[in-house]
C-alpha cells in the first residue's frame, strides 16, 4: 500500500535512530560470521514464503505473519544485539503503522457496502456495460486497466484492489480472477502511485536533486512502457482467452498505449504527474474506443458467450435473486450473472432515468474528486500548530490543526509515527461519501437492512485481516530499523560484497521483497533504496540504473503483496481462498518483470 504516513514514519525513525550508512560502513551483526548473520536475517522471510506457497506447510497469513515478526524480533534481540528499548519502540511503531492500511480497508469496505445496500453499485455497472456495449474485452480493459491506472495514480495506498473487483463481479466476471488481473495490471503504474510518492518520498534518503529524480523516473517509465503490453496480457488471461485478445488486438493495443505513452512523455519533465496523467487520458481514450467499438470484434468467444447468456437470461421468467455478498461470501452484484443482470433490458432499465442515473453516480464522482483534492502536501505533514499530550517515557502524542496525528519520540529514542487523517484516502473519500450515500438513498435500503449494516460488515471483515496486516507491518519495521544493525542492510551489504556484479541479478528481488511485505513501492524504496545506491558505488555501476532496478522490483512485488491480496480477497468474500493461490497465480508476471527489468537496465548500469 502506498501509505504516506507509513513511509514518512519509517524514514524519520530510521534517520533519527541511526546515522545513514555509507559505502565504508559495514553492518554490525552477530558474534560469529556475516554468513550466519545473513542466514538468520533471511530466515523469517524464507519461513513466510514456505508456509504461504506450500500446500503441506500452509499457514494462513493471520498466523504466519505474526510468527515471522516474532522470529525477526528474536533474531534482533538475541543475535544481533540491538538495544531492547529501540526494538520495543520499533514494534510499537509497526503496530501503529498498521492503522493506515486497516483504516483504508475499513473505509473502502464501508463505501462499497453502502453502495450495495442502496443498490447504487448496480447503476455504475450498468453504465460500464452500456459504455462497453456489453463486450467483455472492453470491460476488462476499461475497468481493470484504464480505471485501475487512474485509481492507483491518484490514490495509491492499495485502493484499487478494494474498489474495482466488485464492479467486475457485478458485471458477471469471476471474483478470484478479477482480483488477480487487477493486481497484475496496476503494477505498471505502481511506482507512480499517489502522485509519485514512491519516488519523491521513497527515495528522499538518497538526497537526490530534482533532475536525478526525473532521470530515474524516465528510466522506470521506459521499462514500464515496454512491459505494459506483455503485463496487460498476463493479467487479462485470467478473464479472457488468447483468442479473445487476438480478435480484439487493435482495441487492446490502443488502450495500453493510451496509458503507457502519456506516462512516458510525462516522465520527461516530472516525477509527480506520470501516474495521474496516464490514468486520466487512458480512461478517457479507452472509454471512447469502447463506445465506438473500435477494434472490438463481436465474433470472439467471450462476446459470443455473453450474448448467449443474455439471451438465456431474457428467456427466463422472473429475475434471479442476488446472493448476499456479506452473508453468503459472494461479491456484491446486482444480477447474479451477466444474463440476468445489466445486459439488454436490464441495462436499459438502469439507464432510462437520466436524473436518477446521475444521482447514483454522484458518490463515485465525489469520492474521486475528494481523493484528487486531498493530495495536497499541506495535508500530508503536520503544520507545526499542535496540541500535545506528554506521556513521559512513552513519548509525545499530538494532533495538529491540519489533523495529522503524531507520536513523537517513542520510548524517548527518536522513533516516530504519524497519521495524516485528511491525506490518507479513508475518512474523507470513503466514509464521508458512504454516509452521504446512505442518507441520500435511505429509501432504497431494503426491508430488514439498516444503515448500520455496512459498518458492521466492514468491522467484521477487518477483524479477519487485522492480525496479518499488523504482523506484516511489525515485520517491515523490524527489518528497516537499526541503521547498520538493520536486517535489510545486513542482507544487502553482504550480498553485494560476495556476489560482485552478480548482485545485479538479486537487486530486483530485494525491491520485490520490500513491497511483498508492505504492499508499498515507497516503503520498499526506503528499505532498500539507499542500500542499492551503496552497492552500485561499491561495484562501480551507475547508481541511477541500480535504483531503477529497485523500483521495478518494488512494482513487481506489489502484485504478490500480502496486504493488497488481503484487501482484494476480503472485499470479494474470498476468505476461503488461500493467499498462496493468489501469489502463485501472479508469479509468472512477477518473473516477467524480473527478466525484462534486468535486461533493460543492463545498458544503463555500465554507462
Amino acid at each position: 500500500m502506498e501509505a504516506s504516513a507509513l513511509d514518512r514514519s519509517l524514514l524519520v525513525a530510521a534517520a533519527a535512530a541511526a546515522p545513514a550508512p555509507t559505502v565504508a560502513d559495514p553492518p554490525l551483526g552477530g558474534p560469529i560470521s556475516p554468513g550466519l548473520d545473513v542466514l538468520l536475517c533471511i530466515l523469517p522471510v524464507a519461513f513466510l514464503l514456505a508456509v504461504t506457497l506450500s500446500k503441506r506447510l500452509f499457514l494462513p497469513t493471520a498466523r504466519s505473519l505474526p510468527w515471522a515478526a516474532f522470529m525477526m524480533w528474536s533474531i534482533k534481540m538475541c543475535w544481533i544485539g540491538e538495544n531492547p528499548i529501540h526494538i520495543t519502540a520499533t514494534v510499537m511503531q509497526g503496530a501503529l503503522l498498521a492503522l493506515t492500511p486497516l483504516s483504508i480497508l475499513f473505509s473502502a469496505f464501508v463505501f462499497f457496502n453502502a453502495l450495495t445496500t442502496t443498490n447504487t453499485l448496480a447503476y455504475m455497472a450498468a453504465l460500464v456495460r452500456a459504455l462497453c456495449c456489453n463486450h467483455p474485452v472492453a470491460e476488462v480493459m476499461l475497468v481493470l486497466w484504464a480505471i485501475g491506472h487512474l485509481i492507483e495514480g491518484a490514490a495509491g495506498f492499495g485502493t484499487g484492489p478494494a474498489m474495482l473487483p466488485p464492479i467486475m463481479a457485478a458485471l458477471g466476471h469471476a471474483p478470484f480472477e478479477s482480483v488477480v488481473c487487477l493486481l497484475i495490471m496496476t503494477t505498471c503504474v505502481g511506482p507512480f502511485g499517489s502522485s509519485g510518492i514512491g519516488l519523491w518520498f521513497g527515495l528522499s534518503a538518497l538526497d537526490w536533486s530534482r533532475a536525478q529524480l526525473v532521470h530515474v523516473t524516465f528510466l522506470v517509465s521506459i521499462c514500464m512502457t515496454v512491459m505494459s503490453f506483455p503485463i496487460c496480457w498476463l493479467g487479462a488471461r485470467f478473464l479472457l482467452t488468447w483468442r479473445d485478445v487476438r480478435g480484439c488486438w487493435l482495441f487492446c493495443a490502443l488502450s495500453v498505449a493510451a496509458c503507457a505513452l502519456p506516462m512516458l512523455l510525462a516522465s520527461l519533465f516530472s516525477f509527480e504527474a506520470p501516474g495521474l496523467l496516464s490514468g486520466v487520458l487512458g480512461t478517457l481514450i479507452t472509454g471512447l474506443l469502447a463506445r465506438k467499438q473500435l477494434g472490438l470484434s463481436q465474433q470472439v468467444p467471450c462476446a459470443l458467450a455473453r450474448r448467449a447468456q443474455d439471451l438465456e437470461g431474457a428467456l427466463e421468467s422472473g429475475s434471479r435473486k442476488v446472493p448476499d455478498a456479506f452473508h453468503e461470501g459472494q461479491p456484491p452484484g446486482f444480477a447474479g450473472s451477466p444474463g440476468g443482470g445489466p445486459g439488454g433490458a436490464g441495462t436499459a432499465a438502469y439507464l432510462a432515468d437520466r436524473r436518477q442515473l446521475a444521482a447514483r453516480l454522484a458518490p463515485w464522482a465525489c469520492m474521486l474528486a475528494v481523493v484528487a483534492g486531498t493530495r495536497a502536501s499541506y495535508l500530508q505533514h503536520s503544520n507545526g500548530r499542535e496540541l500535545t499530550l506528554h506521556l513521559r517515557s512513552l513519548g509525545d502524542l499530538s494532533i495538529s490543526s491540519n489533523l495529522v496525528i503524531s507520536f513523537h519520540d517513542l520510548c524517548r529514542i527518536f522513533v516516530n509515527w504519524s497519521y495524516a487523517l485528511l491525506y490518507v484516502p479513508a475518512l474523507l473519500p470513503f466514509v464521508c461519501t458512504a454516509c452521504a450515500t446512505l442518507l441520500a438513498f435511505r429509501h432504497s435500503i431494503p426491508p430488514g437492512k439498516s444503515w448500520r449494516d455496512p459498518f458492521a460488515a466492514a468491522t467484521a471483515k477487518c477483524k479477519g485481516v487485522a492480525p496479518a496486516i499488523i504482523g506484516a507491518l511489525i515485520l517491515v519495521a523490524l527489518m528497516v530499523q537499526g541503521g547498520r544493525q538493520a536486517p535489510s542492510y545486513i542482507i544487502g551489504y553482504w550480498l553485494s560484497e560476495w556476489l560482485g556484479r552478480g548482485y545485479i541479478a538479486v537487486s530486483q528481488l530485494l525491491g520485490a521483497v520490500g513491497s511483498f511485505f508492505s504492499g508499498s513501492v515507497a516503503t520498499s524504496n526506503m528499505t532498500f533504496g539507499l542500500l542499492q545506491q551503496v552497492a552500485a558505488k561499491k561495484l562501480g555501476l551507475n547508481a541511477t540504473a541500480m535504483v531503477m532496478l529497485q523500483i521495478v522490483g518494488g512494482a513487481a512485488g506489489q502484485m504478490i503483496s500480502i496486504s493488497n491480496i488481503l484487501g482484494g480477497r476480503a472485499v470479494m468474500g474470498l476468505q476461503h481462498v488461500p493467499e498462496g493461490r493468489f501469489v502463485q497465480a501472479a508469479l509468472p508476471a512477477c518473473f516477467a518483470y524480473y527478466v525484462a527489468g534486468t535486461l533493460l537496465a543492463l545498458p544503463f548500469l555500465f554507462m
